[in-house]
């Protein structure tokens, strides 16, 4: 937006004009159609007030902005590294290897059915444990999941609380 000027109507009023209406008619709030002066006219017409530069931020605003900034950086990464650091779906070793073919057991070749019959007779007792062992460790991942997402969504809901109360602040700053 360029300069603006005041053009007085006869009614009293001022009226904002910009060089580019110069030369032009515009219409007053009281209905009369004023004629705008030519360029070199209308530059020796007193200048309409500038409307006021935005105003910074206060130091207190632009910590609490950065304190949100922040809070959304170390929440991110915390939850990434939590997601990161869960335990694997797979048990390791040779249970992990009997659960693996015990739950593809009904499309197994007769090699791999052998194998898994021979473990089974080498250590009866992880019949029992390793449905247990395989529970556990979902359960264990679901946990982490969950909490990696909380921690996330309350560093989250901090950030923006900081966000708001840096804006909040610069509206309530204007209006005293």
């Amino acid at each position: 937006m360029g300069s603006q000027y005041l053009l007085p109507c006869h009614c009293g009023r001022e009226l904002a004009v910009e060089k580019s209406q110069a030369g032009t008619q515009v219409e007053c709030d009281c209905g009369q159609w004023v004629e705008v002066p030519v360029l070199r006219i209308l530059t020796t017409l007193k200048k309409a007030a500038q409307s006021p530069k935005p105003t910074s931020w206060s130091r207190g605003q632009g910590i609490l902005f950065i304190c949100g900034v922040l809070l959304l950086i170390v929440g991110s990464v915390t939850s990434i590294q939590f997601y990161r650091s869960m335990p694997s779906p797979n048990i390791p070793g040779m249970p992990g290897l009997a659960a693996d073919l015990d739950s593809r057991s009904d499309s197994l070749g007769a090699v791999e059915t052998l194998r898994l019959w021979n473990f089974y007779q080498d250590s009866p007792d992880l019949m029992v444990r390793l449905p247990k062992a395989i529970e556990s460790t979902h359960k264990r991942r679901a946990a982490i999941i969950l909490f990696a997402w909380v921690l996330g969504c309350l560093f989250l809901l901090a950030s923006l609380v900081c966000f708001t109360f840096a804006l909040r602040r610069k509206r309530l700053g204007h209006s005293t």
